[in-house]
């Protein structure tokens, strides 16, 4: 498992994780848009429509576009805040935002 960088403290020779760790970014969903809020509430959880899927992953990328052109580390924060604020989402396995 990887906790992280390693950092030497400047009175030993050992690194030390506890002395840098790296956090995830904030994010704040945007406003979803009608079609996409409607098919949620019309749906329950594992039968999410291949169609509202791809309206969702377009409508988050839009957004992240906006905030970095490498939005890489918001991927995981934003499908958290996805999942957080509509548990139907949720993958069926693992922690429900992460899929490999």
């Amino acid at each position: 498992t990887d906790d992280g960088p390693l950092v030497l403290a400047p009175s030993c020779s050992e690194p030390d994780k506890r002395l840098f760790t790296v956090q995830q970014p904030l994010y704040e969903l945007p406003p979803i848009p009608l079609d996409i809020k409607a098919d949620i509430e019309g749906t329950t959880l594992g039968e999410v429509s291949s169609r509202t899927k791809n309206r969702i992953v377009s409508w988050i990328t839009a957004h992240l576009l906006t905030i970095d052109w490498y939005p890489g580390k918001f991927y995981e924060p934003a499908a958290k805040a996805l999942v957080l604020k509509y548990p139907v989402l949720r993958d069926t396995i693992g922690t429900g935002y992460v899929s490999t």
